[in-house]
């Protein structure tokens, strides 16, 4: 009794334990895809006549208790978690006291060699007698029989161990075979048969040109093939507006700055001051625009905000997921691409 006992109160433990792990992990999941992750951006220009563009960003998550920022005047990323720095990116690094890794004690480590070593080096390289260095390969080669050759003073006729490192490079043999039969012919027809070659050459460039063409025209028709068809460009229009949609909701929902520009030409600037006004942007309630008809400036500075929730982004992916027309479109761009693939094999060989 009193080990089942044991057993039972183990149980509950284990699960209670088991049943907490998995609320909070619940817990956490719900949280990443409710709980909006914030964030705001800034960007500041000096002063007149080009000033350098200082810019500056910030990512929180439920009420700053993790955050990602940096200041327009600094040049340090600081990840926060509870509000205590955890990491730091960028800035200037401390310099330590050993960056000098390339001071040695002895000084003497790439000092010259010295005469006599020459000398003992310069007689291992160079033997004094010839046929001794004869009779040493000669040994050498007895050592391998399998691949040993005779060899004589001459050397016309090596070892296979020494073959490789005594032969001169030259061309090969088809090569030296051709020139030949090149020295043979006679002025005229090795002009001839360099005509003719050159003629052949032009031909095959021409046509692969040609084969390379007809092969972008077939791309281009089976792509145009997929847009003109109905159900496929009713697919495209659809992911097109999701796009559009994700770019709307992503884009930031508060801005706020002021900028003074001026090209230094009054006609050029009242034409950019004509254009910005054509946009949404320039009749926010604090947005300030103020064109600059007497100098060539660009100074001001602007701040966006916005926010955005994970789940966003796993409803859109399930919508294209589990939408049939899309499955579709895929397997024929996937067909597409194999017969690309298929024709770029036949062009190449």
């Amino acid at each position: 009794m009193i080990v089942l006992t044991i057993l039972k109160w183990i149980g509950i433990v284990l699960g209670w334990t088991l049943l907490g792990i998995l609320a909070l992990a619940l817990l956490i999941l719900l949280l990443v895809l409710f709980v909006p992750f914030r964030y705001s951006a800034s960007i500041s220009t000096g002063e007149i006549e080009g000033s350098k563009v200082a810019y500056g960003f910030g990512v929180t998550w439920i009420l700053h208790a993790i955050s990602v920022k940096k200041k327009v005047n600094s040049d340090i990323t600081v990840v926060r978690i509870l509000g205590i720095p955890v990491k730091k990116i960028g800035g200037a690094t401390e310099s330590s006291e050993d960056d000098d890794i390339f001071e040695y004690e002895d000084e003497d480590i790439f000092s010259e060699p010295e005469a006599t070593d020459v000398k003992e080096a310069e007689t291992v390289v160079q033997p004094e007698d010839p046929e001794k260095e004869v009779e040493a390969r000669a040994a050498m080669g007895a050592e391998n029989p399998e691949t040993a050759k005779e060899w004589t003073v001459d050397g016309e006729k090596p070892l296979d161990g020494w073959s490789s490192m005594e032969e001169p490079a030259g061309e090969p043999a088809g090569e030296t075979a051709r020139g030949e039969k090149d020295e043979k012919k006679g002025p005229i027809e090795r002009l001839i048969s360099a005509i003719g070659d050159k003629i052949r050459g032009i031909k095959k460039k021409i046509r692969d040109s040609f084969r390379k063409i007809g092969f972008i025209f077939y791309k281009l028709s089976s792509i145009i093939d997929i847009v003109r068809d109905r159900a496929p460009r009713k697919t495209i229009k659809r992911l097109v507006k999701e796009v559009v949609r994700m770019i709307k909701y992503v884009g930031p929902k508060k801005i706020k700055g002021t900028v003074e520009f001026g090209t230094g030409d009054p006609s050029s600037t009242g034409l950019i001051l004509g254009g910005v006004s054509l946009c949404k942007l320039a009749y926010q309630k604090d947005v300030s625009i103020t064109p600059n008809f007497e100098e060539k400036c660009l100074v001001g500075n602007a701040t966006v905000k916005g926010r955005v929730r994970v789940v966003y982004f796993l409803r859109m992916a399930l919508r294209i997921w589990f939408d049939k027309d899309v499955h579709h479109l895929w397997r024929r761009y996937r067909r597409m691409k194999k017969d690309f693939r298929k024709k770029e094999r036949a062009l190449q060989s």
